[in-house]
């Protein structure tokens, strides 16, 4: 029986102290940064992720031409590449500076991101040239990349847990009368 009751016990102890993570993707924003205090160096080892897929293509054309048996022959070579990162891609901070990110999300790529608008909640949106607004282009892996899907551009976002702790206890008052100190 008294076995029983310390285990009960020891339950309770434990639940009072438990940990409940509560893990969610928020958007990186200024405004974050400022809440928590981040540091420089905490910045970069943040795990960042993509807030939607991201489609990439870059073009490029070759032309050649020559005289072969007496015939002008005119070649023509295009290659097309498309860069394909899913909606919730892990990536890592690689440089950060001025209030702008480098975000790496494989081998030898990175992204830039900075923030949007002048409001400090706007998250770090995906910087893109954009001077024409129907085929925004970065520069990515060494080459011009147009934006095929993705729009509005992509935004980092990371994972918050909250950690909550409740600690409970209980006193029992057994009354006084006016004889008790």
């Amino acid at each position: 029986m008294r076995l029983s009751i310390s285990l009960v016990f020891l339950a309770a102890v434990l639940a009072g102290c438990a940990t409940y993570p509560r893990g969610e993707l928020i958007p990186f924003s200024p405004a974050l940064v400022e809440h928590y205090q981040l540091a420089s160096d905490e910045v970069l080892r943040l795990q960042y992720f993509l807030s939607r897929e991201l489609v990439l293509e870059s073009r490029s054309h070759a032309h050649q031409h020559g005289v072969v048996s007496g015939r002008l022959v005119s070649e023509r070579d295009r290659q097309v590449e498309r860069l394909i990162i899913p909606a919730g891609t892990p990536g890592v901070a690689i440089a950060s500076q001025d209030g702008v990110l480098q975000v790496s999300f494989g081998e030898g790529s990175q992204l830039t991101f900075q923030p949007t608008g002048e409001h400090a909640k706007s998250p770090y949106r995906l910087l893109a040239e954009t001077s024409r607004p129907d085929a925004p282009s970065l520069y990515a892996q060494g080459q011009t990349y147009r934006v095929i899907s993705g729009m509005p551009l992509p935004y980092l976002a990371i994972n918050r847990e909250v950690l909550q702790r409740e600690r409970r206890s209980a006193v029992r008052l057994t009354g006084r009368t006016p004889d008790t100190p």
